[in-house]
């Protein structure tokens, strides 16, 4: 594992950024308190659901009472094996943890956290710091295609997000192979296929507290060698598959990740034998899968090739991170491996960033400060029944949203929402 790397010469050479932002520390904690108060109502309600016989709220602003409460053998240390199964049941939202994950909150920092939009500090402070920095720094033109959700994943050892690609825009893996010729480097890729971004809040800033981690250095050459190894047509036989896939489901998969391993030390060794084969322009490789593999690609091991390196450098798994401390934007290339380490005993709050350029769509967006003008009008009938995804939103974490978002604003929404009056000051800008 690889420390935090400082980029030089091509800002997009690893294929990824981090960003710092200036945003006051005070503002922050207050934000993390008033979440942590809302989330322990939220809880409260679960709980008496679920048939608590705890007197008093679990108070979640006390971090250890949160580490507590999602670690399965502390909570049952704690509070016994009844109530510790009312409290999971709780967590759980009073749901199916398995089937209806988007109702609970999950240990990945995801379920109910996906549905809580519109949050006072996210639009006055947070949103306008992003697009200014990101304009100066990356792209003139990119503005918000959806409204940003939370992730906040609880302290505790749990909670890792294994590596994926995500098929946002509806990108298959046969479509991610196709645009690595059309756009050869990570910045022509990032200004024409996109970005995928997250503000880190709280933690996120090592692969001890929660990390967005990618597999580094990337490039679009690098990425269709990847995928040439996973080829239905030509996969590598040393790459492992789990009982039940196949590289034709994998290939075909669109909408919500698409988990693989890319990060393992297995994976990683094979990819590191056959990237210097493209870069290094080595003829053959020492291990007979290799040039077996090699064989299998025939012709198509000529679309590999790739700008020739002077000396190699192997693929690592690098946390996204600055060097300093405090907010930062993580961002990296659509279509890049990714994943996040587990918080252990850190608290992290981040804020999804759905980007996309100028010219794109924003009717998710938009329709998201209607929302907020309806539900602060009291129209949460109205607002249970649009269930229409917004950007970037697949995986079954984001179903439900138009009830799932009404059912939370009795939690969040009344201290820590804007105003139905901020939501229509947002949507005349935008117009």
């Amino acid at each position: 594992v690889a420390k935090r790397s400082r980029v030089c010469g091509d800002v997009w050479a690893n294929g990824f950024r981090a960003i710092p932002l200036n945003i006051d520390e005070k503002c922050i904690l207050g934000f993390e308190e008033q979440l942590l108060i809302c989330a322990s109502h939220w809880l409260q309600f679960q709980m008496h659901v679920a048939g608590t016989s705890l007197e008093n709220a679990l108070d979640l602003t006390d971090i250890r009472t949160l580490a507590v409460i999602f670690d399965s053998k502390a909570r049952k240390s704690e509070y016994g094996d009844e109530e510790a199964k009312v409290i999971r049941k709780a967590l759980d939202g009073n749901l199916n943890a398995q089937f209806q994950c988007y109702g609970g909150w999950r240990k990945s920092g995801f379920g109910i956290w996906s549905h809580v939009h519109n949050l006072d500090f996210v639009v006055r402070t947070l949103e306008p710091a992003v697009i200014k920095k990101i304009h100066e720094t990356v792209n003139p033109n990119f503005k918000f295609a959806g409204p940003p959700h939370l992730i906040v994943k609880p302290p505790t050892g749990g909670g890792k997000l294994a590596s994926h690609i995500d098929g946002v825009n509806g990108l298959s893996f046969q479509d991610i192979y196709e645009l690595c010729d059309k756009y050869p480097t990570t910045k022509k890729w990032v200004q024409n296929v996109g970005v995928q971004a997250l503000v880190h809040i709280t933690g996120g800033d090592s692969l001890k507290s929660g990390a967005t981690s990618i597999i580094a250095p990337m490039n679009p050459g690098r990425l269709k060698v990847i995928l040439a190894a996973m080829h239905p047509s030509h996969p590598h036989p040393d790459l492992p598959l789990k009982k039940g896939q196949t590289w034709q489901k994998i290939w075909e998969h669109v909408g919500g990740p698409n988990f693989f391993p890319f990060d393992s030390p297995r994976v990683l060794k094979v990819l590191n034998r056959l990237l210097p084969l493209f870069e290094m322009k080595t003829a053959t490789s020492a291990v007979k899968a290799d040039n077996d593999w090699l064989q299998r690609l025939g012709k198509d091991a000529k679309m590999l090739e790739i700008n020739s390196a002077e000396t190699f450098k192997p693929l690592k798994v690098v946390p996204i991170a600055p060097s300093c401390s405090g907010a930062f934007i993580a961002l990296w290339a659509v279509g890049y491996p990714h994943g996040a380490s587990s918080t252990n005993k850190t608290l992290r709050i981040s804020v999804t960033l759905p980007l996309t350029t100028k010219d794109g769509p924003d009717e998710s967006y938009k329709r998201s400060l209607r929302r907020a003008i309806l539900l602060q009008g009291g129209k949460i009938e109205q607002v249970k029944q649009d269930n229409e995804r917004f950007f970037g939103c697949d995986g079954m974490t984001h179903k439900y949203p138009g009830k799932n978002e009404a059912e939370l604003f009795d939690f969040f929404g009344p201290a820590m929402c804007i105003s139905a009056e901020k939501a229509r000051e947002l949507l005349r800008k935008l117009k």
